[in-house]
């Protein structure tokens, strides 16, 4: 659900186990301009057969290289204490660094009870409530790998234009007798590629 409300994906989702069985990718737009790719995996599930924890953990393995793993709980759920311990174990055993986590308090439409969150960000998928706030976290916590750019660069450099667009954001472009001006943002591992450039 939350994936459908995120990415304008039809996706199955259902209250029910196994549900989502395999990942599912869609792309889309953060306020910042910046494209990101959100990966809906497999739940977890306390107590299953040693056969199908390993099957779970080597898909689930994954999400050591994400740059950011949403942990979506069930707020209303009363097992919610004991679900969140048993995903933060999962997490940490599989190597997922905790500064790249964000919990997600999700179905925040049917709590009952007041709840302490711990950094996380309270959402309905449902209604839509908190799902601005939880892209602007999403944004700065993916921005933490940007570099900002002001460039010039002469005409025969015109293929770094693409790859800003491909890795980051063109926030402006201004043809000028001495070359592109380029404003934007890159991901910092291609950052190198502008030095020469700055204005």
């Amino acid at each position: 659900t939350l994936l459908n409300a995120l990415t304008g994906a039809g996706i199955l989702a259902e209250d029910k186990l196994f549900a989502t069985l395999d990942p599912t990718a869609r792309k889309f737009v953060l306020p910042s301009g910046q494209n990101a790719i959100l990966v809906d995996t497999v739940g977890f599930v306390s107590r299953l057969p040693h056969k199908l924890v390993e099957a779970f953990k080597s898909t689930l393995k994954q999400a050591k290289y994400a740059d950011i793993v949403l942990n979506v709980c069930d707020i209303s759920s009363e097992d919610r204490d004991n679900q969140l311990e048993i995903t933060r174990g999962v997490l940490d055993e599989i190597g997922v660094d905790k500064d790249n986590i964000i919990t997600v308090y999700n179905k925040c439409d049917k709590e009952h009870q007041p709840f302490l969150m711990e950094n996380g960000v309270r959402v309905s998928a449902k209604s839509g409530f908190g799902l601005e706030t939880l892209l602007e976290k999403i944004d700065e916590k993916l921005s933490d790998r940007m570099e900002q750019l002001d460039i010039l660069l002469p005409y025969s450099q015109t293929g770094l234009v693409n790859t800003i667009r491909e890795n980051g954001v063109v926030h402006s472009e201004e043809y000028t007798a001495d070359g592109i001006a380029v404003k934007g943002i890159v991901d910092k591992k291609f950052a190198y590629l502008y030095k020469d450039y700055e204005i």
